[in-house]
C-alpha cells in the first residue's frame, strides 16, 4: 500500500488554509462589483508551458504548473489562430485566480467530495445497523456497526465545521461567481477577447455560434469546479446558496454552456453540468431545511437572458449523448436524462421558457420546410418516442420473467433442481429484479415527459414521419396494460421493482386524449391491426373507473374511443384493394405517398419513412453511407402513378403541403 511522504505532499488542513486566503485574494473579483476586476484576467495565461525547473528560477514570474497540459474545454479549430501567452508578463489578478482555481480543483473541491463519500458510508452504516437489531443479531456485530457509526458522525462533523462556515461559503460562491462571469464574457467577446475592457450585454443574439478563441485554452476542471460546487452546496449547504443571493452569473454559465459542442466538447462534461444545474431546482417534496426555495424560483426567473437560451442547450444536450460517436454506455445516456427531465419539468411550466419552447417547435417546422433540415426539437420528440418504446417494453419483458420464476419457486419446481441450477435460478431472479427496478424508473419518467408535452404540443407527434410509431407505441403498451396480457406482469410485490401500471395507463390514456384531436393520428391508431381493437378502449375506461385518480379521465377517453370508432368503421366500409409491390414503402410496407430515391444505395422509399429514419441514423438503412434529408430524390413519375391508382381505387390524397416533420 502506497504511503505518501507527509514531508512531500500537502494535507487537507494545509489545502482548506490556502485555499481560504487565495479566496481572499479573489474577493475583488466580485463580478456584481463596479470595477469588474475580473474582466483582467487574461486567458493566455493557461496556454503557457511551465515546469518545476523553468519557475524554480529567481527571475521566473509567479505561474502555476500544468495549465497548458490539462485537457481543454474545447478544441481549437484550423480557422482561428493560436492563444498564446509564453513571452507575456502576466498581471496579479490573472496570476491570483488561476492558482486560486488550481489550489480550489486540488484541495478544497477533493475534500468537499471525500464529505460526500463519508455520508454515503455513514448512511449505509446506518442502514445496516437498523438491519441488523431489527434481525436480532448478536451483540458483538451491532455493537461493532454502532461504533463504526459513532466514529464516522465524529469525523462528519469535524469535516462540517471547516467545510462550510459563512463566511468560506460566501467567498466559494463568490468565486464560483466571479469564474461564471469571466467565462461567460470570453464566450461573448468571441474574436475580441483581448478587449476585455468593459462588460458586454447578455443577450442571446450576441452569443457566437462558433469556437470563442479564449475557450480553445480554458481547462476542463475549471468547468468542474463551479458545476461541482454547486452540486455539492445543494446537497450539504443549501442555506448558502439563499444566502448568497445573486445567481444570475452562473445560471447564464449553465445556460450557455449546457448545449453547444463548440462551447463544451465533451458531452460527458456536458451532461455532467445538467446534473449538477439541477441543484438550482425547486424540489416538489417538503425537506426538514428551514430555508425556502426562493434562491431558485429567483435564479430561474430574475434572468431575461437565461429562457431565451436554456430551452435550446437542454434539448441540444439531450440529443447529441444520442449522436457523440464516444464510447458511452448505453444505459448512462438515461441516467444523464435523468437530470435533464427534472430540469426540463420545471422551466416547462414557467411562462418565458415555454415561449422559448414553442419558437423552437415552430422554427423546426421553418427549416424542414425550407431547408429539410431537422433541428433539435424533431429529433428530441424522437428520441423521446424511442426512448420511451424501448424502456418500457424492456421493463415489461423483465418484469414478465420475474412473474415466471416467481410462479415456479412457489409451485415447488425450483426444489427439484440442483443446488447449482437453484442458485443460477436465484441469480437470473435478482437479475431481472435489478433491470426491472432500473427500467420501470426510468419508462416512468419518459412517459410523464410525453404526457405533459402532448398536451401543449400535438403536431409533431401526429406527423407523418412520426404518427405510425406513436400510434404502435401507445397501443403496444396499452394491450400490455389493460389488456389479457397483464396478468403476465402481475409480480408479487410491485414497489419492489418500481412498477406503477396505474401510474402508466393514466399517464397513456392523456396521451391518447391529447393526440386523438389530431385525424392522422386516429387514422394511425386504427390502421394497427396488430394491437387496434374497439374492446381494448373499452377495456381502458373499465380499468380507469377502478384506479386512483383515473375517474376524471373517462370523459375525455370515452370521446377519443368514440372518434376511433368512426375512423375504424370508415376504414373498414372502405375495403381497400392492396396496392401493387412497386407502391409500398420496403421498410413499413405501407402505401407511398411520397416516393423518393435514396442517392448511394438507390432503393425507393416513402420521403415520410427515411425522414423518421434520418431523425434517429443520418445513414442509408441500406448501406451505411451518410445520408441528409435533402440529399433523397424525388419521384415524380411513380408518385403519379400511385395518385392515379388512388383516384381509381377512391383513395382520398394525402395534403403534402401539411407535412411539417421538422416540428
Amino acid at each position: 500500500m502506497f504511503v505518501p511522504n507527509p514531508m512531500a505532499v500537502s494535507g487537507c488542513g494545509f489545502y482548506l488554509n490556502l485555499t481560504y486566503v487565495l479566496l481572499k485574494f479573489c474577493e475583488p473579483f466580485n463580478p456584481d462589483l463596479k470595477n469588474k476586476t475580473i474582466l483582467k484576467v487574461d486567458c493566455r495565461y493557461c496556454s503557457v508551458h511551465t515546469t518545476p525547473q523553468s519557475i524554480a528560477k529567481l527571475d521566473a514570474p509567479l505561474h502555476a504548473i500544468g495549465y497548458s497540459e490539462d485537457e481543454k474545454v474545447v478544441a481549437k479549430p484550423a480557422s482561428i489562430p493560436p492563444v498564446l501567452g509564453d513571452k507575456i508578463k502576466f498581471k496579479f489578478v490573472s496570476e491570483i485566480f488561476f492558482l486560486a482555481q488550481q489550489c480550489y480543483h486540488l484541495g478544497y473541491k477533493k475534500i468537499f467530495l471525500s464529505y460526500q463519500e463519508l455520508m454515503k458510508q455513514l448512511q449505509k452504516l446506518s442502514t445496516l445497523y437498523r438491519d441488523a437489531q431489527m434481525q436480532g443479531m448478536e451483540n458483538p456485530m451491532v455493537n461493532d456497526l454502532k461504533r463504526d457509526f459513532e466514529n464516522g458522525m465524529r469525523v462528519q462533523l469535524a469535516m462540517k465545521a471547516v467545510l462550510f462556515p459563512s463566511e468560506l461559503s460566501d467567498l466559494v460562491l463568490n468565486f464560483c461567481s466571479a469564474t461564471s462571469y469571466w467565462l461567460n464574457q470570453n464566450t461573448i467577446a468571441g474574436a475580441d477577447y483581448l478587449n476585455m475592457v468593459k462588460p458586454r450585454e447578455m443577450k442571446a443574439k450576441n452569443l457566437p455560434e462558433e469556437v470563442s478563441p479564449a475557450l480553445t485554452v480554458v481547462p476542463e476542471f475549471i468547468f468542474e469546479n463551479i458545476g461541482d460546487t454547486i452540486r455539492l452546496m445543494g446537497l450539504f449547504n443549501e442555506e448558502s446558496l439563499d444566502r448568497y443571493g445573486n445567481l444570475s452569473h452562473i445560471m447564464e454559465f449553465f445556460a450557455i454552456f449546457l448545449g453547444e459542442p463548440y462551447r463544451v466538447k465533451n458531452p460527458h462534461l456536458r451532461a455532467k453540468l445538467a446534473e449538477c444545474f439541477t441543484a438550482f431546482v425547486p424540489r416538489t417534496k417538503v425537506t426538514s431545511n428551514m430555508f425556502t426555495f426562493s434562491y431558485r424560483r429567483n435564479a430561474f426567473e430574475a434572468s431575461t437572458f437565461v429562457p431565451k437560451v436554456l430551452p435550446k442547450s437542454l434539448l441540444r444536450l439531450f440529443v447529441d449523448i444520442e449522436f457523440t460517436g464516444h464510447a458511452m454506455e448505453f444505459e448512462q445516456k438515461f441516467t444523464y436524462r435523468h437530470y435533464m427531465y427534472e430540469i426540463l419539468e420545471y422551466i416547462w411550466k414557467l411562462p418565458g421558457y415555454h415561449e422559448s419552447f414553442r419558437k423552437l417547435y415552430e422554427d423546426g417546422k421553418v427549416m424542414y420546410k425550407k431547408e429539410m433540415v431537422f433541428t433539435c426539437f424533431p429529433r428530441f420528440i424522437n428520441l423521446l418516442v424511442n426512448d420511451s418504446t424501448f424502456l418500457l417494453d424492456e421493463a415489461l419483458q423483465n418484469l414478465t420473467m420475474i412473474k415466471t420464476l416467481e410462479q415456479e419457486k412457489d409451485n415447488g419446481e425450483w426444489n427439484l433442481l440442483e443446488s447449482a441450477e437453484m442458485r443460477r435460478k436465484e441469480e437470473n431472479l435478482t437479475q431481472f429484479g435489478h433491470f426491472a427496478r432500473a427500467y420501470n424508473t426510468m419508462a416512468k419518467e419518459t412517459v410523464h415527459v410525453l404526457c405533459y408535452i402532448t398536451k401543449d404540443i400535438t403536431r409533431p407527434f401526429a406527423s407523418p414521419c412520426m404518427a405510425t410509431s406513436m400510434a404502435a407505441f401507445l397501443n403496444y403498451f396499452l394491450v400490455h396494460l389493460v389488456g389479457p396480457k397483464r396478468k403476465e406482469l402481475k409480480v408479487k410485490n410491485f414497489e419492489k421493482y418500481n412498477f406503477e401500471p396505474s401510474t402508466l395507463v393514466i399517464n397513456i390514456a392523456c396521451i391518447y386524449i391529447s393526440l386523438a384531436k389530431e385525424d392522422s393520428f386516429c387514422q394511425a391508431i386504427v390502421t394497427d391491426e396488430r394491437c387496434y381493437s374497439n374492446e381494448l378502449f373499452t377495456r381502458c375506461l373499465d380499468l380507469l373507473e377502478k384506479l386512483e385518480g383515473g375517474q376524471m379521465f373517462i370523459p375525455d377517453m370515452a370521446k377519443v374511443n368514440a372518434r376511433l370508432k368512426k375512423w375504424h368503421d370508415k376504414l373498414v366500409a372502405r375495403e381497400t384493394p392492396v396496392p401493387p409491390d412497386e407502391f409500398l414503402d420496403p421498410i413499413s410496407c405501407v402505401l407511398m405517398h411520397e416516393p423518393v430515391k435514396l442517392p448511394s444505395s438507390g432503393q425507393i422509399l416513402c420521403r415520410s419513412t427515411i425522414a423518421r429514419h434520418l431523425l434517429s441514423d443520418e445513414n442509408d438503412p441500406f448501406n451505411r453511407s451518410p445520408l441528409k434529408l435533402d440529399q433523397v430524390i424525388p419521384c415524380p413519375e411513380l408518385q403519379e402513378r400511385i395518385y392515379e391508382w388512388m383516384t381509381e381505387n377512391g383513395i382520398e390524397q394525402p395534403d403534402l403541403t401539411a407535412d411539417d416533420c421538422g416540428g
